[in-house]
């Protein structure tokens, strides 16, 4: 897998906070991959995946199935509900410390730069860092919706209403290996 190391854009989980908190058809998600959400259909052509890779890169993105969990709204019961994206967040399994596959064993781990671009289009910055968004819906709002986020200090939160315009997008994706050339040994890790 391939993770961003910086925010690289701004985006609400879902344009209203009653809109859901549902990975497959949140605005996120459309931003990400292109194609329709709760609120409307994200402009084809203007996707992360269309516009920041060549048609030579997109050929070894791998289409991956992504199991994402929703909360049942009359039960408050986690339900799988997957997806095929491209172009994903990482849930809130896929970052918690216990998770060491991924690198992430403390908060600071966690921890994000933003982009200078991120910041222009209006994703919250502080000495640098920012808050971004997982894939995992939050914990049942009182007729809204919350999100599941990694905060400044790197905690993973699940308290944060859908539409807050101001976190950031961590893109996240998987390489189809038997289509990647690569031409010389790795050393050192690199």
């Amino acid at each position: 897998m391939i993770f961003a190391d910086k925010i690289l854009y701004p985006c609400p989980f879902n344009t209203n906070d009653t809109d859901g908190n549902a990975w497959p058809t949140s605005e996120v998600r459309a931003s990400l991959n292109g194609g329709n959400y709760v609120s409307g259909t994200y402009p084809a052509g203007e996707s992360f995946y269309e516009l920041a890779f060549k048609d030579s890169e997109k050929s070894i993105i791998k289409l991956t199935s992504i199991k994402t969990y929703k909360y049942n709204s009359s039960s408050d019961e986690v339900k799988d509900s997957p997806s095929q994206d491209y172009v994903f967040l990482l849930d809130v399994n896929e970052i918690q410390d216990k998770n060491t596959d991924y690198g992430f064993k403390s908060d600071d781990d966690r921890v994000t730069e933003v982009t200078d671009y991120a910041e222009k289009k209006g994703a919250f910055r502080y000495i640098g860092k920012g808050p971004f968004w997982l894939r995992s819906p939050g914990e049942p709002g009182d007729g809204y919706y919350l999100a599941a986020h990694v905060d400044l200090d790197g905690t993973v939160d699940m308290d944060l209403p859908v539409n807050d315009y101001s976190l950031g997008v961590r893109p996240a994706l998987y390489l189809d290996l038997n289509s990647v050339l690569f031409a010389s040994k790795a050393e050192g890790g690199k």
